[in-house]
């Protein structure tokens, strides 16, 4: 296995959890103080937070626990799952700018980011020679 591909897979493993997490304490309200709540470094409220981040950090902690389960066994589509995170934050960016329930400024730098890392992660787990070939190497989904 390609050693970017190992980074990749311990950093979804990570990020699956954190998210759930993150999640979890703003949904439960045990988000210390000290911390708060932001949506693009903006401070917002909870419900704020609730209405514009949780679906998001649902979504993501989804796609990161699947790429996990998927690169961790081996399996070609849990690449796929790595890059329909990215994906997911520019659609629902565009879809909140579209309803005008996320601001401008937000979704348009949540739309760039996104596409630049999700592009260089779709470049990097199907462009790049040798992940490329590691992944051909691989038996079933």
């Amino acid at each position: 296995m390609p050693r970017g591909l190992r980074a990749i897979r311990v950093a979804v493993t990570v990020l699956a959890p954190v998210f759930a997490l993150a999640l979890l304490a703003a949904a439960l309200d045990v988000v210390p103080r000290r911390i708060g709540y932001s949506v693009g470094g903006r401070p917002v409220t909870r419900g704020e937070w609730m209405r514009l981040a949780a679906p998001l950090f649902a979504a993501s902690a989804a796609w990161f626990g699947a790429a996990a389960v998927g690169l961790w066994r081996g399996r070609r589509w849990g690449r796929a799952c790595v890059v329909a995170a990215f994906a997911t934050v520019a659609v629902y960016a565009l879809g909140g700018l579209l309803a005008g329930t996320m601001p401008a400024a937000l979704a348009w730098r949540a739309v760039a980011e996104a596409g630049v890392i999700g592009g260089a992660a779709w470049w990097y787990l199907y462009r790049e020679p040798n992940v490329a070939a590691y992944f051909d190497s691989l038996r079933g989904g």
